[in-house]
């Protein structure tokens, strides 16, 4: 006859399925934490994007409505498009690439008044980094 688990020996091994991850290798805790910040970097986008094509750059609601509704069907795109890249130089390279070209489209954002900059080095390229970090 099997002897019952009590909540508190059920509770410590799930935890013990978690605390693994102390021992992890540090590059593991490094996607983790890039992860994390793009999480979070895309969020503050999606919550902000419409108000800043707006009123920095000056598209009426539906303009901006229609250029972040083709941002996300892009990203949709990229993301389906590029496995067969990230297959060919490998998940790493395509990781790193894409956290790269986030960084980079993020930086031109930030800084430019130009809607065709804005769209053409911001927008685009942060949608294919995007896609470049999804695994």
């Amino acid at each position: 006859m099997a002897v019952p688990h009590s909540a508190d020996q059920r509770s410590a091994g799930f935890l013990a399925q978690f605390t693994i991850l102390g021992g992890a290798v540090r590059e593991l805790w490094v996607t983790f934490g890039i992860k994390l910040l793009g999480i979070v970097a895309y969020s503050t986008i999606n919550k902000t994007l419409v108000l800043w094509l707006s009123y920095d750059l000056g598209y009426s609601d539906t303009q901006a409505g229609c250029i972040v509704f083709g941002w996300s069907a892009l990203m949709t795109l990229f993301t389906v498009l590029v496995g067969s890249l990230t297959d060919a130089i490998g998940l790493r390279k395509a990781f790193l690439l894409g956290v790269w070209i986030c960084i980079s489209a993020r930086l031109v954002l930030a800084y430019t008044e130009s809607r065709w900059l804005a769209l053409g080095f911001g927008l685009v390229p942060l949608a294919l980094g995007e896609a470049l970090r999804t695994p």
